[in-house]
C-alpha cells in the first residue's frame, strides 16, 4: 500500500512538471503568413511596374559581417532589412549562394513583377481561392531564418539591393523607396 502510494505520488509529481515545463513554452504565433511589398518613389508615390527578385542566399557569417557593416541597429529592435550599397553587391552576389529554396511556402516564385506575375496569399490558399496578380509579396514561416540578397527593379529607376530574412517571419509588409534614374 505504502509502495503503490509512493508510485503515485511521483506520478503526480512527474505529469505536474511536465504540465508545468510545457506551460512556459511559447505559442506559435502564425506558422505561415505573407508579406507585401510596396514600392515607392522619393514623392512616396507608389510605383506600379516593378519586379522583386530573391538573388542569391547568404551564409550566416556573410550576413553577420554586411549586418554589422550596413544594417540598422537600434535599440530593442531585431535585424531589419537593410539596403546594400552599389559597391558591396558585386562582391556579395559572387560570395552568395543560389537559393536554396526556388519557391516561397505558398509556391509563388521568387521573382515576381507587379500586377503581372499570380500570387498566393495563405488566407487564399486555405479558402480555396487562385493566385492574383494584384498581390505582390512572399508567403513566409515564421521559424525560417535564413539571410537573402532582394534584388528590386523598375524601369526609370535605379535598381536598389536588400538584405534580410524575407522568407521568415510573420505578416509583414515591407515599403521600399527607388530613386529615379537621372537623365
Amino acid at each position: 500500500m505504502v509502495k503503490s502510494m509512493r508510485i503515485l505520488g511521483a506520478a503526480i509529481l512527474l505529469i505536474c512538471s511536465v504540465i508545468l515545463s510545457v506551460s512556459n513554452v511559447e505559442a506559435q504565433l502564425c506558422g505561415r503568413s505573407y508579406a507585401k511589398f510596396v514600392v515607392k518613389d522619393s514623392a512616396s508615390k507608389s510605383i506600379s511596374d516593378m519586379t522583386i527578385e530573391i538573388v542569391a542566399e547568404l551564409p550566416e557569417k556573410d550576413y553577420k559581417e554586411l549586418w554589422e557593416r550596413y544594417g540598422y541597429k537600434e535599440p530593442g529592435y531585431q535585424p531589419l532589412p537593410f539596403k546594400l550599397p552599389a559597391q558591396a553587391v558585386d562582391e556579395v552576389i559572387k560570395r552568395g549562394l543560389h537559393p536554396t529554396v526556388k519557391t516561397d511556402f505558398c509556391g509563388n516564385p521568387l521573382k515576381q513583377r507587379s500586377n503581372v506575375t499570380e500570387v498566393i496569399t495563405p488566407q487564399e490558399q486555405m479558402q480555396g481561392g487562385r493566385a492574383n496578380p494584384e498581390n505582390f509579396g512572399f508567403c513566409t514561416s515564421e521559424v525560417f531564418a535564413r539571410h537573402f540578397l532582394l534584388k528590386i527593379s523598375a524601369p526609370h529607376y535605379v535598381t536598389d539591393y536588400h538584405v534580410g530574412s524575407f522568407l521568415g517571419g510573420c505578416g509583414k509588409s515591407w515599403e521600399f523607396t527607388l530613386t529615379e534614374e537621372k537623365s
